[in-house]
């Protein structure tokens, strides 16, 4: 029995370093799964945050698209605007110049109705000045002719009152 005994402290002792690999295993493997727990904890928050950032991404995309597009509508309705305001603009320059054209027509019409008003009265007045000179050169044409109808007629008087007093008037009067 001792032998026997022997044998089975020799396999309790080999069961118990066994027993001690077994727990050192264990202890290994709750190390492991810990560790393991541990990882698969931060890969489940890394794969939600992941998720989140794909979501946010996916939500920036949607709202880039939508900016897009709204920038595209903006940009056509900027250009129907402008081509608006372009087309009303020329349309006002074009009025105001034909409105312009139109005044200084208008203007010229009367300026030239104006000269011609004053062009009759510078006429009339030719005229008149015309005729009041035209009477003025008879008149001093008529002047003059008496003056030299009594400058000739003071002449003969002047002629004949020496031969007049050089006669005797009595004997020729009767």
């Amino acid at each position: 029995m001792s032998e026997e005994l022997s044998d089975v402290k020799t396999d309790i002792a080999l069961i118990k370093k066994d027993v001690k690999q077994i727990e050192r295993f264990f202890d290994k493997v709750d190390v492991v799964m810990s560790e393991m727990s541990d990882m698969t904890k931060s890969l489940a928050v890394q794969q939600k945050i992941i998720e989140h950032f794909d979501s946010k991404l996916q939500d920036i995309e949607v709202t880039m698209e939508e900016h897009k597009q709204e920038d595209i509508k903006r940009t056509e309705m900027l250009s129907k605007r402008l081509e608006e305001y372009r087309k009303s603009s020329k349309e006002d320059h074009q009025r105001v110049a034909d409105e312009s054209s139109r005044n200084r027509e208008q203007r010229n019409k009367e300026i030239m109705t104006e000269l011609a008003k004053l062009n009759g009265n510078l006429d009339r007045r030719m005229n008149d000045m015309e005729e009041e000179i035209s009477g003025q050169e008879d008149r001093l044409r008529a002047l003059e002719n008496l003056k030299w109808w009594l400058l000739g007629a003071a002449a003969v008087i002047g002629i004949f009152v020496p031969i007049l007093n050089s006669l005797d008037l009595s004997a020729f009067i009767g």
